[in-house]
Parts: C-alpha cells; sequence; structure tokens
C-alpha cells in the first residue's frame, strides 16, 4: 500500500521570526506525516508523534510539501523509526547540530532514500555557510 509521505513546516517559534523571516530566515520546526500520524523530534522527548499539523501551542502551521510515496508497511516504518532512535535520542538534541529538520531529513531518507526539499528563498550565504557536507539542513531554513 503506497502512503503519500509529507514534510510539515511550522513558524513563530521565536519571536525572532517576525523580523527576520522576510530574508528568508526563522526558527522553524519540521515533522514527517506518514499513514496519518506526524513524527517528530525534539530534546528531551527524543522521537515521537502526535496528530499532523497538531506539534504544540507554540508552533504556527505554515506548509506542508509532498516529499514523496512509501511502498513500506507499518513494520518497515517502526523499523526505520527504532533504527533512527539511537541517534535521535532525548538527550542528543543540539539546535544546530542534532534537530527536528535532522531528524525529518534522515527518516525521508530511510523511508525514501529523500532529503526534504529546500528552500528557493533561503539565502545562498546561508546555505553555503550554515549546512554541513552531509546535506543536513539548518533549523534557522524554513526546509
Amino acid at each position: 500500500m503506497r502512503l503519500l509521505l509529507l514534510l510539515n513546516s511550522f513558524a513563530d517559534l521565536s519571536p525572532a521570526n517576525e523580523f527576520i523571516q522576510p530574508f528568508g530566515l526563522g526558527v522553524y520546526h519540521t515533522g514527517v506525516v506518514i499513514g496519518g500520524k506526524e513524527f517528530t523530534y525534539a530534546g528531551g522527548a527524543g522521537i515521537f508523534d502526535h496528530s499532523p499539523q497538531q506539534p504544540g501551542e507554540q508552533a504556527k502551521f505554515r506548509e506542508s510539501v509532498v516529499v514523496g510515496s512509501f511502498d513500506g508497511n507499518a513494520t518497515a516504518l517502526n523499523d526505520a523509526l527504532h533504527s533512527l532512535s539511537k541517534q535521535f535520542g532525548p538527550s542528543g538534541y543540539n539546535i544546530m547540530t542534532q534537530n527536528c529538520n535532522h531528524f525529518s531529513d534522515a527518516l525521508c531518507r530511510r523511508l525514501l532514500q529523500l532529503s526534504i526539499p529546500g528552500k528557493e528563498n533561503a539565502p545562498k550565504w546561508h546555505k553555503e555557510h550554515l549546512s554541513d557536507t552531509d546535506s543536513h539542513h539548518n533549523p534557522l531554513s524554513p526546509f
């Protein structure tokens, strides 16, 4: 059974977003929606799921982007989540190097062999200087 895999993006996690969003920057949260659940990662919690587009009161839903279709089953999804839980444990969170965007990218790579999409409006300097060579996405970028 094919399941659509979506990437949800949320804004308003920081008051600074109001001032820096016009420049393509901001503090964003992402989660991956598959099979009616949204999977995400946070410090202190590790990997968890919630109802799509409802990660908490602080986050304001921004948009959903289709990443692809997953041909696997619940076992394959659970295996991927279990495997990633070793890397994305509750105490491993780091705003710059190990955050929800890194988790979303890792889950999409694991299930679809695709990275989460980039945003065309992210400044070139930002992409060149703040992202690493493994194509991990910076928390300041919308995707």
